[in-house]
């Protein structure tokens, strides 16, 4: 069996690498969870999802958004519900 990350934040590093993301921006979406701060984790996760070059990653990262925005009762839930709902992912 394939050995996996030991840190969120080797996962991070790896699954950008293979997704072709901005080192930057895993370092401020680490930062933000660190923070727990929600309303980061919408803005960096909705970027991840605008600047994916896979329609699959570009679907987790909306999922990841919307999750994050319906737990702040953030008003940006209902154009990212949307925007999966557009993509029939919900």
């Amino acid at each position: 069996m394939r050995e996996g990350p030991k840190s969120l934040e080797g996962f991070c590093q790896g699954f950008s690498k293979n997704l072709g993301r901005a080192p930057d921006l895993d370092a401020r979406l680490l930062a933000a969870h660190g923070r727990g701060d929600l309303a980061a984790l919408v803005t960096l996760y909705t970027e991840a999802a605008d600047t994916a070059e896979e329609t699959d990653a570009e679907m987790f990262y909306l999922t990841h958004a919307l999750v994050y925005a319906l737990d702040l009762g953030d008003v940006r839930a209902g154009a990212l519900w949307a925007r999966l709902r557009t993509a029939r992912r919900i």
